[in-house]
């Protein structure tokens, strides 16, 4: 597998994420995930042991609400007193009575000033209070299922959900409520229910110790969850949700199933790490930013140039070997320009050598190619003369003659590689004129070659050799009369020829073998094929010029030529448009 190469600043940026980026992301996760994590643990330690305190502390009041409540329903002195002062019907007596009912509760409760009132529900509907009244009317308790309840479990203490409710007090502080059936059932009896409102301070304590006011709430809750006591009485009677994201703790309260839940939001206890995280992003930040300013100069003095140094190289990958670079750079950099600049100038003076022997070469190549006139050739063309004198025919031996002489004045007679297409097309015809008498006018030849191409230049002896195959292999093979077109036009800034004969026609690996350069033509005015001729173009011209052939078996061939435009013969001022 290849080796992938990467560049300079890719390396820099990778090392640079590797040694600080990496490090500075792995220790701040680290640190959140360790820091949060500690702060979670000890802050579920610490509301643990304060809901505890709580729970432990409420259990200690209802303990206390319950005894104070069975003490009551076992005092016949003041059961009794309620009782009589339920059937007196005097205003003054039933005063009298009720002074006595009141001193003896103050007796009974002086060691506890927990106490906030105490209500005795009658049979006929009405109510002694001791201390505060009440602000719920009587009709609504005595309505409530714990209400019908309790009277059928005598001296058995009940905790009412509600009874924080009831309280009316200036400070609506919450309360713990108790109720209980008097023992002693006789029917004389009147007391239907004991109902105790006890003061609690375990709010007072939580929320003065609680370390989550803004954050957190403390609730007290039955077992469907539903609110009994918390800070916010709009809260009263919602359900409380213990699946939240929150931080939950709960905790039983004995006697009753009731139990204390603390919620504290996360965001809050980690607090200290999202300070943490923005110190470490602050951090972060100042050393991109003195990453970001170093790599400025630092590219500016080594990959700068580098980059300069590279786009010239892509010139003279390109073929421009006169791309020079100046550097204004270190002197390592500086050094690095000076031998590319020497570099250049070798290669080009070694290039300008090489192609200065290979255009020698070439010429000398060109040169032999145009000179080899087959003997076969002559021999053949000298033998018609003397047929055609012995049968006398002598203005054709005449014709032919003279175009033999124009064919070979063109062949030997000038020097120089180029010709105006004007003199190779009328060479061109004395060959026709020759090829026409040798083979019994056996083919007709049509130029369409348009005038403003004349003036132009092409190599010598170039259309010749295409004519020679099509005669010799398209149309005097064919069985009739056979046609030759000569087409010459201007495309996209080239000069186009076409030859085209209506003949036998080629195969693909006939057009393969003439393309080639060893197929000679051994027949003809010279041994020179179509491949060398294809060759001759592409060596004085180029790649993109040359000889293309389309054919069809028994239905015609056509050779095309692309040349460039040549405003003049000379080889060293050659203008291609």
């Amino acid at each position: 597998m290849k080796n992938k190469i990467y560049s300079m600043r890719f390396k820099y940026f990778r090392a640079f994420i590797l040694i600080l980026v990496v490090p500075i992301i792995s220790i701040n996760l680290i640190m959140s995930t360790v820091v949060t994590d500690t702060l979670l643990r000890n802050a579920s330690y610490n509301l643990n042991q304060l809901v505890l305190q709580v729970a432990d502390n409420l259990s200690n009041d209802i303990k206390r609400a319950s005894l104070a409540a069975s003490t009551l329903s076992n005092d016949n002195v003041i059961n009794d007193l309620v009782n009589e002062w339920a059937y007196e019907q005097a205003i003054n007596l039933k005063f009298k009575i009720s002074k006595q009912i009141d001193r003896n509760l103050n007796y009974l409760f002086n060691y506890n000033n927990e106490v906030v009132s105490v209500a005795f529900f009658l049979k006929d509907g009405r109510t002694y209070t001791y201390k505060n009244t009440l602000s719920v009317r009587q009709e609504i308790i005595r309505n409530m299922d714990w209400y019908s309840d309790i009277q059928k479990h005598p001296n058995k203490v009940f905790i009412p959900e509600l009874s924080p409710s009831f309280l009316n007090t200036k400070n609506d502080k919450n309360t713990i409520s108790v109720a209980v059936t008097p023992q002693k059932l006789s029917e004389k009896n009147k007391i239907e229910v004991i109902y105790v409102v006890f003061k609690s301070h375990i709010p007072d304590i939580y929320y003065a110790k609680e370390p989550f006011k803004s954050k957190g709430n403390l609730f007290i809750v039955n077992e469907d969850n539903v609110i009994l006591m918390a800070r916010d009485k709009t809260m009263i009677s919602e359900k409380v949700d213990t699946n939240t994201n929150m931080l939950v703790t709960t905790a039983a309260v004995e006697k009753v199933q009731w139990k204390v839940v603390s919620l504290v939001d996360h965001s809050y206890i980690t607090e200290d790490v999202k300070i943490i995280n923005t110190y470490l992003n602050f951090m972060f930040l100042i050393l991109i930013l003195l990453f970001v300013s170093f790599s400025i100069f630092y590219f500016k003095d080594i990959l700068n140039p580098i980059r300069k140094l590279t786009e010239k190289m892509g010139e003279v990958e390109k073929g421009d070997f006169t791309a020079t670079i100046v550097l204004h750079a270190n002197k390592e950099i500086n050094n690095l320009g000076k031998a590319f600049n020497r570099m250049v100038y070798e290669i080009n003076n070694l290039i300008n050598e090489k192609d200065k022997k290979e255009r020698e070469r070439n010429k000398a190549e060109i040169e032999v190619l145009q000179s080899q006139i087959n003997p076969h050739f002559l021999s053949n063309t000298l033998n018609a003369i003397r047929f055609m004198a012995m049968i006398a025919k002598a203005d054709n031996i005449g014709h032919m003659t003279e175009s033999l002489i124009k064919l070979l004045n063109a062949s030997f007679g000038k020097k120089g590689k180029y010709i105006q297409i004007k003199d190779e097309l009328e060479n061109l015809k004395s060959y026709i004129d020759i090829m026409k008498i040798r083979y019994a006018d056996k083919f007709d030849v049509i130029f369409e070659v348009d005038e403003q191409l004349e003036e132009f230049y092409i190599l010598r002896l170039l259309l010749q050799p295409i004519i020679e195959n099509a005669v010799l292999h398209g149309v005097c093979n064919s069985e009739e009369k056979g046609s030759i077109s000569v087409t010459g036009y201007l495309c996209n800034q080239n000069v186009i020829f076409e030859i085209k004969d209506i003949g036998v026609g080629m195969s693909s690996e006939q057009i393969s073998r003439v393309l080639s350069e060893n197929c000679k033509n051994e027949k003809g005015f010279t041994s020179m094929g179509v491949g060398n001729v294809n060759k001759r173009i592409q060596l004085n011209h180029g790649k993109i010029y040359g000889i293309t052939i389309e054919s069809e078996l028994d239905a015609y061939t056509k050779v095309s030529l692309r040349l460039p435009i040549l405003l003049n013969d000379r080889e060293d001022e050659v203008c291609i448009e």
